[in-house]
């Protein structure tokens, strides 16, 4: 009897040990809260997860180092490891948010995974590790694992239709460039301006900038009238032959900026080839 006292009490000492070490396991948890795609651009992206640290136990813990891993289909894109000076202080009985930035730039995306450049989105999956320190220094590793998704940005196309003359003198002439500007991306792309320049047989003819205010659909297109006025005898006289022809040669420059639902985007073009005259 006194032997099973003995046992008894023995297991005693220990329960408060096995449920105090089944409650730390429990004590911090991780939970995503939002995904952003952020500075969308031609060169790439950030795509950042917004993870709320979840600290339920009644003792700070400190966030001192994570790592992560991104992955998209089975090849692996970047490998991450953050440390965090002194840390990163997650209170008792709160929740802390933290970002996860990780900046996609497609030139590497590309190099990885050369098949994804047809895609107009790609999946992607990030994993990896928390490491933290309670005050009382112990350390406990969290693992974490999310998927994610982000945009391939392709400038818009442009295309040159043709120089519509409207009025043609010994002096100059009133025109109006047609083009066409065609959105390859799975996405809406709102004009918010146009800054040109256009250049016939190598003379600058025009130059300025015009309010877009018209939207390209997804996988769509839309034309823009550009009107000018050119004075031959500022910018020459062989403008006045040129435009007695056909055809010339045209370059047309400059840069479109561009509304997406992920910000602003400058979208530089130049664009030469022949144009057809419409009197």
């Amino acid at each position: 009897m006194k032997r099973i006292m003995v046992a008894f009490i023995v297991l005693g000492c220990f329960i408060p040990t096995i449920i105090w070490s089944f409650s730390l396991k429990e004590d911090i948890g991780v939970s995503l809260e939002e995904k952003q795609v952020q500075d969308l651009s031609r060169s790439g992206l950030k795509l950042v997860f917004y993870v709320n640290l979840v600290n339920s136990s009644s003792e700070d813990y400190y966030l001192t180092n994570y790592s992560y891993r991104v992955l998209t289909g089975v090849k692996e894109y970047l490998d991450m490891q953050v440390p965090i000076g002194e840390g990163l202080k997650v209170k008792a009985m709160d929740n802390t948010m933290i970002a996860l930035p990780v900046k996609i730039t497609y030139d590497l995306l590309f190099q990885t995974a050369p098949e994804l450049k047809e895609n107009e989105r790609v999946q992607c999956y990030i994993k990896g590790e928390f490491e933290f320190f309670s005050e009382r220094r112990r350390r406990r590793v969290l693992p974490f694992a999310f998927d994610g998704e982000f945009p391939i940005f392709n400038p818009p196309e442009v295309e040159i239709k043709a120089i519509n003359i409207n009025d043609l003198t010994i002096a100059g002439a009133d025109f109006d460039l047609q083009v066409n500007f065609t959105n390859k991306n799975s996405f809406e792309l709102l004009v918010n301006r146009i800054h040109y320049s256009i250049r016939i047989g190598g003379y600058l003819i025009s130059k300025g900038s015009i309010p877009g205010d018209k939207s390209i659909d997804k996988n769509g297109e839309k034309k823009f009238s550009l009107n000018g006025l050119v004075n031959f005898y500022e910018v020459g006289k062989d403008i006045y032959g040129f435009f007695q022809q056909n055809s010339v040669d045209c370059r047309f420059s400059g840069e479109i900026e561009l509304d997406t639902v992920w910000g602003i985007i400058n979208s530089p073009f130049d664009i030469e080839e022949k144009a057809d005259i419409v009197k």
